[in-house]
């Protein structure tokens, strides 16, 4: 029976720099931006009764890399938004619990790319359609144009005003390319795998529309009171 090890060696590289069991890799394209729409779609007038979705379709997203493995061959590739990592339980895992338990962490993944062959050498490309976090995550649309709000009324205004008008807001999320080599002992007959990993910006432009139906609250104590927060 021959065992998979996985290496610890985790490098965030960005896309010059060469990870340790590496020749080479690098990121040559990643989609510097993407739009993203969000509406308040709770169909009140109540500004504390908002509930934010986005309304425009998932962006489509690509990555062109290249890599190439100091030992063995390339194995596989997998590019993801976030804070993506290798499962610890890799570290010693089984042969054919490789890709099942891959990764963790992160979003909007595009497909695992597992490579045939020997080749210790190649240029991953990605083009897929992201599925974003999901409402409840720091890194999701909803949660960055409610952070906009609470902002706007910790500064002075109210939360009927920001609902009521169009607000362009512009993050930035990590963008990373994900790679493992793989070569076999000569004298054990285990596999073993090297990990990197690496990220480029991109510009994430988010697009609130305005709600005109929003009202302001009757008055202290009224039934259109609004309270504050989450």
């Amino acid at each position: 029976m021959r065992f998979a090890l996985m290496f610890a060696w985790f490098v965030s590289a960005p896309a010059h720099a060469t990870p340790n069991g590496y020749q080479s890799w690098s990121i040559d394209y990643a989609t510097p931006q993407v739009f993203i729409t969000v509406d308040n779609v709770s169909g009140s007038s109540v500004a504390e009764w908002r509930e934010f979705a986005v309304t425009s379709e998932p962006p489509v997203v690509e990555l062109d890399g290249a890599y190439s493995c100091l030992y063995g061959r390339a194995y596989s590739a997998q590019a993801a938004f976030g804070s993506p990592y290798f499962a610890a339980d890799l570290w010693n895992a089984y042969g054919w619990n490789f890709e099942e338990t891959d990764l963790a962490g992160g979003f909007g993944y595009s497909p695992l790319r597992v490579f045939e062959g020997d080749d210790h050498e190649v240029w991953p490309s990605f083009e897929w359609q992201m599925q974003l976090p999901s409402a409840s995550s720091t890194w999701s649309p909803e949660s960055i144009v409610e952070d906009a709000l609470e902002d706007y009324v910790d500064n002075g205004g109210t939360a009927q005003d920001f609902l009521r008008q169009d607000w362009f807001l512009v993050e930035q999320w990590p963008l990373y390319m994900l790679t493992k080599c793989e070569w076999e002992g000569q004298s054990t007959g285990n596999l073993y795998y090297r990990a990197a990993k690496g990220a480029r910006m991109v510009n994430v432009y988010i697009r609130y529309n305005a709600d005109p139906d929003i009202v302001d609250p009757i008055g202290p104590g009224g039934p259109l009171s609004v309270k504050w927060g989450r």
